[in-house]
Parts: C-alpha cells; structure tokens; sequence
C-alpha cells in the first residue's frame, strides 16, 4: 500500500506528499501529518482541496473553543408541548465543509480532541449529522521537546487511515521556480553548508523569508531571531556572488518540467539554457527536449541555426522514442519556428 497506518510514514518529497493527500481526498480517507513548523502541511492541503473542488474548513486547534466552533452554542428553545429545552447551533461553515483540517491538533484542548475523535469515527458533532464531509485531515508538531504540544490519545491517532511525515527539508524545485538562481543558492546552501542542528533551525518557510529579503537587498541574517544563532551566513553569500550559483547543466536535466515552464516566461533563464546546449551530452539532450521546445520561437530559431546540434537532438529522441516520436517533434519545432 501507498499508505502507512501503523506508524508514521518515511519523509516524503514535496511531490510525493502531494500526490498522497489528493489520493486520500479522492478516497475520502482521514489524514494525519506530522512535521516542523514551516513545512508547508497547510499550503499542500490547500492545494488539494481546490485541485479537488473540496470546500474546505480550516481551524487553528489550539484556539478552538469546542462549543463556540464546533459543537454550537445551547439556544434555548420551547418544544410544542410547552417544555423548555437546550438545542445546540453551529456555524454553517462546518455543515457544508467537505474537507475539514485541523492545524497544530497536539496543541488542542481535549474537548476539542474529542469533538475530532467523533467527527472521524462517525462524521457527527454532538450526535448530529455532518451531511457533507467526506474527510479529515490534521497536522501535528513532533513531540520531541522542541514544540509545546502533548501527545494525542493513540484511540484519535488510530482513526486516521494515513500517516504522512513531513520533512524539514525545501522544496528545490518550487524554490528554483520562484527564485532562480537564488533560489538555488538557498538550498545548496541549506544542504552542504549547515550541520544538521542548524539546517533544523531553518524551515522552508524561514528560507523563503530570507529569499524575500535578498530580493529586496536585505541582510539575510535579520530574518533569524536568535541572536546567539550563529549560521554561516557568508557562505550564503559566496554562493549568491559565486558562478556556481547559476544554473547549469544538471539543474535543467534534473527538473525539466519546472524550466519547461521558467524558459518560456524569462528570457534570462532561456538565454542560459541556450550557452549550455552545446555541452550537453546525447541523454543530456534528450531529458531537456521539451524545453528546448518551450524556448520563445526567435530563441529557438537561433538554436536551430546549428544543424549539426538539431542532428544530434533528433537522433537522440529517435534512438529513445523511435522514428514516429522524432518525426512528431521535428514537426513541433517547425510549428514553433513559424512564430519566429
């Protein structure tokens, strides 16, 4: 199974846990996360939920008041027999929610733990129906002394069908893609140049803060808090003014799908792809095909120029895909070069 129940799972890529939430949004499975702060849990079941038009309900289970939020507030009410009774009214948000998630539940009080508990195991809070939820997801903090949270009752962790792990680690290509050649800087950095007790200090979301501060020529220490926090902050630096932080040859191979994308929006990126064309070796050529495709059509004209290249880039594509797949590319290239 794609799931893990019993414990939590291995640490997943970016990718890897998205493609798991949408299956257990498909499946209408329960989900617990647990990782870091900054990791991006709450943007991913975002996504999720619009990628699967699921009206979401989201709640910060440490402020939650479990009648004002959930259960409702008792209303007095006479019944037709002139007897006096409480009935409890909720929010319509909660009656219409479809997807419901839970952030920093280890930090919930344990009315609230309960209240969960029952809308996991019999989709009702108080007894009443919730008509519209199909699941529940929910996001922990570990409890290994960093965070003020509690242990969850193992009789609520064991009520949520899949177990996600999220790691500490940035989401390369998402930097890449938003930042460029910073972006990348940022992650070589956070990989090679800290030790791993400072890199745990550092979430992908502190590592966007410190992007946003370089992309606006600040020092990217400020974004650090504690000042006795001593990061190697000039190797950052030497990475950021170094030619190795520009992209290269591996970078596009390794995530053509993200420069797919890049090269047709910025001419600087696409100008780069191009200087490393003529070093790139046959396979090289091959993983990077479509986006040579995506090239704006004056670019790819000048690429087109050196035929000996373009030999090379078909014979590769026919050697891998075969002498149908070459023939459909040259006739997308063609196509392209019209706009030229």
């Amino acid at each position: 199974s794609i799931f893990q129940t019993s414990k939590m799972a291995k640490e997943l890529t970016h990718t890897q846990l998205l493609e798991r939430l949408r299956q257990a949004g498909e499946q209408g499975f329960n989900v617990l996360m647990e990782g870091p702060a900054g990791t991006g849990k709450t943007s991913l079941v975002q996504q999720v939920s619009k990628e699967l038009g699921l009206r979401l309900k989201y709640y910060s289970a440490s402020t939650l008041d479990p009648f004002v939020d959930l259960v409702g507030l008792p209303t007095p009410v006479t019944r037709e027999d002139g007897t006096r009774a409480l009935e409890f009214h909720r929010h319509e948000e909660i009656n219409e929610a479809e997807l419901v998630f839970f952030d920093e539940l280890n930090r919930a009080h344990t009315k609230v733990l309960n209240a969960v508990l029952e809308m996991i195991q019999f989709q009702t809070i108080n007894g009443d129906p919730l008509p519209k939820l199909k699941a529940v997801f929910a996001a922990i903090n570990p409890s290994d002394g960093d965070y003020q949270v509690t242990d969850l009752d193992p009789a609520l962790v064991d009520r949520f069908h899949v177990h996600l792990k999220f790691g500490n680690a940035p989401d390369r290509s998402w930097f890449v893609e938003k930042y460029g050649a910073t972006g990348k800087a940022l992650c070589d950095w956070w990989s090679v140049d800290l030790v791993p007790e400072q890199s745990r200090t550092i979430s992908p979301r502190k590592l966007e803060h410190i992007a946003m501060l370089l992309g606006k020529g600040f020092d990217p220490a400020d974004s650090i808090p504690e000042k006795n926090t001593k990061l190697p902050f000039h190797l950052l630096k030497e990475r950021l003014h170094s030619p190795h932080a520009v992209l290269d040859i591996k970078d596009f191979v390794k995530e053509p799908d993200t420069f797919e994308k890049l090269v047709a929006q910025d001419q600087e990126m696409a100008l780069r792809l191009i200087q490393l064309l003529p070093a790139m070796k046959p396979m090289q050529l091959f993983e990077v095909r479509m986006i040579i495709l995506a090239l704006p059509p004056e670019l790819l004209a000048r690429v087109n120029v050196d035929q000996i290249f373009m030999k090379r880039l078909y014979d590769g594509i026919g050697k891998k895909l075969g002498a149908a797949e070459k023939k459909v590319y040259r006739e997308l290239v063609e196509e392209q070069l019209k706009g030229s």
